[in-house]
């Protein structure tokens, strides 16, 4: 019988990476000890690299040189990559494609071996073109858990169709990754524990190869299981090749995204729990591929090639799925925030850098770098008026933009109207009335309460939004500004519009928060079917989801928490809304990434309406008895930074069009042309690169290597599109691999990388680094968010350090019913002390990060203590379940 040895590293959760790297010396000796013991013990490091890159951080530099070569010399134990980190795939986009770039050149780098499965067992959901993803760097077999569904019939293995028609193997982690974790641990059970979780597993199972995961969340003790049973201990490579060579029979096949809670939960409220933090993820993700690495690319500028893969492990950090989802105390997300600055400071360098090059390149006075492969139409406020330009597919050109003086209006909206040729537009109490062909929509914000956690939302009635004001404060030729303000007792919100000739408004939606237990809602409601944008994708999707019972055969292996009833929060990124044959009508999002379907408003109910959930604020990492969740998510620690009392304004627009135009429009907001200012006399019309109509370009940057440039195209149609090139352009896999000459076809929903040999642009002969720089006119680089205003309130820390006491308490006498108990009463009664003594922990740790932050030492070891303890209680449970 083989099982799988390995450890899930949550480097940031409730303790900074400070802490858990602190683990990872002494986790290193105990596993090199192991394999020198044992030849034959395998090992696997989470399938990610940065824990690795964790440690050696804490080195000196000739330690780090002995530790690499310890690596390589035990690169055949251990199973390291594909992964830089152990990312979110709902929402990382170019990000996911950077996560195995990196991940498996650095698993190279540190072991000389490249691993060929893919790892995800404790990921919140995937996307439809994960397995698309993997099958472009030779992946095709990923073990995972969250969000699969088998229906009522248990399985472990299972074919995943990715929405291109990808097809991996899916090894479905059935009973968890931890079913047989620290089995040495009561040798008088191991064999017994054994062959009970055998005898559940096997007929689930189409192969004698059966998922036995010896390991836990930040176990820092790896053991060897064969000393005690006859157990071989495999990697994930050879797991699943010899699942490939043994499969005889038809196996279930999923396809599409996986995001189903009703197993196990994949928390949709994560992707609403901390929403400043997504805002700084969706610009950085956007600035990388679509500013700097364009800027790069075409000014040639390859010394930059370091600085922007730096920026990319730093933005892959705060990716890690604990990280980028808001679960974990104030301090992580702190650190985050660090982070993403330092990743924007370097950003704003490099095109700083980039720009000055340009200038021998670019047409003198205004010009345009349109990465679109169709035309872009852009409207945009500055100082000197209101600007509008049309921008030509894939070029850099020049530009001679239509600048509308501003006229003061400072009138009230209350019943103003605008009209274009795509729409009408009507101000009427606070809301947005807008009508195209005869069908209407409506615009307006929400405030609903939120009694749930950083994982889970639970949102219940609205709370009154106040409309303050309603004024169209300027306006010109072509454009009308309206801002909205709203008061209420948790938030101000405030809503400015720019209505022009476009199909697109312009919705600037800034929160302030004041208080705590609420979220904000921007509403769109409209009939029509539902369309929304993910990674690389746009799918269609259901008002909610229902989830059923599970069927008896599955409730053996319902281990931790879950989803339960009706699920109308949902993922999204970039866009949401309704479909008719007469319109579209769809909210573009510039870092929101969760929207909902429930109807809070009281409106008639035959009318549909769609939500970006833009905020949430709560103050508990987790808790128990959030409606909708079943189990136990996380600590119970105290949060006040997640109640996000700042103030944040995010960059949404409404398309309000037909469904044929809706990609170009959506492109010309999300991926605007970047419009620049040249003051130097040059002699250049620009360059011509690509055009294709339905192609979306998600990356273009110059090779690692330096050599040449690539190209990143996604197909969004349901149908083959063409991308047109000026130049010779080959065909790659994102790791530099020639595929062949590229012909131009790109198939429905496929992601194509391309390889230009040489420069994008003619190397100026004479780079200006001291004269006057081009300027980048729009887009502006960064975010609006405020000072974190939150704080731990008095006495709720005063009520955590009662109940910690309490729990001491009940603890001590837990203790001594165990001391004279034997047996399975033995058991739990230190079951008892273990789940008390937790929980004192976390209230206590919890207490001690919101009022002594820089105590180090002392969090240290409530750290050491607290993880002991949670260790310690999982292993008695299983205990417990093998002596039942």
């Amino acid at each position: 019988m083989q099982i799988i040895v390995h450890t899930h590293w949550d480097r940031e959760w409730f303790v900074t990476e400070e802490y858990t790297t602190y683990l990872l010396s002494d986790f290193f000796q105990k596993l090199f000890k192991l394999i020198e013991k044992n030849p034959n013990y395998r090992f696997t490091l989470d399938g990610q690299t940065l824990m690795i890159d964790d440690h050696l951080k804490t080195l000196k530099n000739s330690e780090k040189e002995r530790f690499t070569k310890q690596l390589h010399s035990v690169s055949e134990n251990l199973f390291v990559g594909p992964y830089y980190g152990q990312i979110d795939w709902r929402m990382s986009e170019e990000a996911s494609i950077m996560n195995l770039l990196l991940g498996k050149r650095r698993a190279k780098e540190l072991t000389g071996a490249v691993t060929d499965t893919g790892w995800l067992v404790d990921n919140f959901g995937f996307c439809s073109q994960v397995p698309q993803i993997h099958k472009l760097f030779g992946i095709d077999s990923l073990f995972l858990w969250r969000g699969f569904d088998p229906g009522n019939h248990p399985c472990t293995e299972a074919k995943w169709h990715g929405s291109d028609g990808s097809e991996v193997l899916l090894l479905y982690l059935l009973d968890s990754y931890r079913n047989l974790m620290r089995i040495s641990e009561y040798p008088e059970v191991a064999e017994q524990r054994l062959e009970e979780e055998v005898s559940k597993l096997a007929p689930c199972a189409k192969t004698h190869m059966i998922p036995l995961l010896d390991g836990y969340d930040l176990d820092p003790e790896p053991e060897d299981p064969s000393t005690l049973l006859e157990l071989k201990m495999i990697t994930p490579d050879e797991y699943a090749r010899a699942v490939i060579v043994n499969l005889q029979s038809d196996l279930h096949e999923a396809s599409g995204e996986l995001i189903s809670g009703r197993l196990v939960s994949t928390f949709p409220g994560t992707l609403s729990t901390r929403g400043y933090l997504k805002l700084m993820n969706w610009s950085c993700e956007y600035t990388l591929s679509r500013v700097v690495g364009p800027l790069v690319a075409a000014s040639c500028s390859y010394e930059s090639t370091e600085i922007i893969r730096s920026c990319w492990e730093l933005l892959l950090q705060n990716l890690v799925h604990d990280s980028i989802c808001g679960v974990g105390v104030d301090q992580v997300h702190e650190e985050m925030e660090d982070r993403y600055e330092s990743v924007l400071g370097k950003c704003k360098e490099v095109t700083e850098s980039s720009l000055r090059s340009l200038s021998a390149v670019l047409p003198n006075g205004y010009s345009f770098f349109n990465l679109n492969p169709s035309p872009s139409e852009v409207a945009f406020g500055r100082p000197g008026g209101f600007f509008r330009v049309t921008c030509g597919p894939g070029r850099i050109g020049s530009l001679n933009p239509r600048i509308y003086p501003y006229e003061v209006a400072d009138e009230d909206a209350e019943g103003s109207q605008w009209q274009n040729e795509y729409f009408t537009a009507l101000v009427e109490d606070g809301r947005i009335l807008m009508r195209r062909k005869d069908e209407l929509l409506e615009l307006f914000p929400q405030l609903v309460r939120d009694s749930g956690d950083e994982y889970s939302a639970e949102l219940s009635d609205t709370i009154d939004l106040k409309l303050e004001s309603s004024v169209v404060e300027k306006r010109s030729k072509v454009s009308s500004e309206v801002l909205l303000d709203y008061t209420s007792e948790v938030a101000l919100v405030q809503m400015r519009l720019i209505f022009s000739d476009l199909p697109t408004v312009l919705v600037d939606f800034t929160v302030d928060g004041i208080g705590e237990g609420y979220a904000v809602l921007l509403t769109l409601r409209k009939s029509g079917e539902l369309i929304c944008g993910m990674p690389y994708d746009r799918v269609k999707r259901p008002e909610f989801v229902l989830y059923a019972e599970p069927s008896e055969q599955l409730r053996p292996f319902l281990v931790a928490a879950r989803e339960t009833g009706y699920c109308d929060i949902f993922p999204m990124k970039d866009f949401a809304g309704r479909c008719t044959s007469k319109s579209s009508a769809f909210l573009l999002s510039r870092g929101i990434y969760s929207y909902t379907t429930r109807k809070f408003s009281g409106n008639s109910l035959d009318i549909p309406e769609v939500s970006l959930i833009v905020s949430r604020s709560v103050t508990w990492l987790a808790k128990e008895g959030v409606d909708g969740r079943i189990g136990d998510a996380g600590p119970t620690m105290y949060t006040p930074g997640a109640a996000c009392k700042r103030k944040v304004e995010w960059n949404l627009g409404l398309y309000f069009g037909s469904h044929e135009e809706f990609t170009r429009y959506k492109l010309s907001f999300l991926n605007p042309p970047l419009i620049l200012f040249n003051p130097c006399e040059v002699d250049s019309d620009g360059t011509a690169f690509f055009h294709g109509e339905g192609l979306e370009v998600t990356a273009l940057a110059v090779n690692p290597s330096g050599d040449g440039v690539h190209l990143r195209v996604f197909n969004s149609l349901d149908e083959p599109a063409h991308l047109s090139l000026s130049d010779s352009w080959t065909e790659v896999l994102p790791d530099g691999r020639e595929l062949g000459r590229f012909d131009g076809t790109i198939f429905p929903k496929k992601i194509v990388t391309l390889r230009k040999d040489g420069n994008l642009t003619s190397e100026p002969s004479v780079r200006n680094t001291d004269g006057v720089p081009v300027s980048l006119v729009y887009p502006e680089l960064g975010w609006s968010i405020g000072k974190d205003r939150a704080y731990a309130i008095p006495e709720e820390l005063e009520k955590m350090r009662s109940e910690a006491v309490e729990l001491r308490k009940k603890a001590v006498t837990a203790d001594k019913k165990a001391s004279r108990a034997k047996g399975k009463g033995k058991h739990h009664a230190l079951l008892d002390v273990y789940r008390n003594l937790r929980s004192a922990l976390e209230m206590e740790l919890s207490v001690l990060q919101c009022t002594e932050p820089e105590n180090k030492d002392k969090i240290l070891k409530l750290f050491l203590e607290l993880n002991s303890l949670r260790i310690k209680r999982r292993t008695v449970e299983f205990l417990l379940a093998t002596l039942k």
